[in-house]
């Protein structure tokens, strides 16, 4: 299910997908809703403002606040 942001914030629960665009990367309308869109990186939220992710496939799974990230959410999805 898409997540919708609620008062410019997005209302996030462990183990929702962050999904952020690139300039190449993934697409599948089925997932976006027809919207051509190219995925340049994916996440998990663990909660309390942090998320799990791998940089690089040549790098190790790493924690991260949320708060770091510079670049745009461009979609959340809850897998229920």
């Amino acid at each position: 299910m898409d997540i919708e942001m609620e008062d410019g914030e997005w209302r996030l629960s462990v183990g929702d997908l962050l999904f952020w665009r690139g300039d190449k990367g993934h697409y599948d309308d089925s997932l976006f809703g027809g919207e051509p869109i190219y995925i340049g990186h994916v996440a998990m939220y663990l909660g309390d403002g942090k998320i799990i992710q791998a940089s690089s496939a040549a790098r190790s799974v790493s924690e991260k606040l949320l708060a770091e990230v510079k670049e745009p959410i461009a979609l959340v999805k809850r897998i229920l």
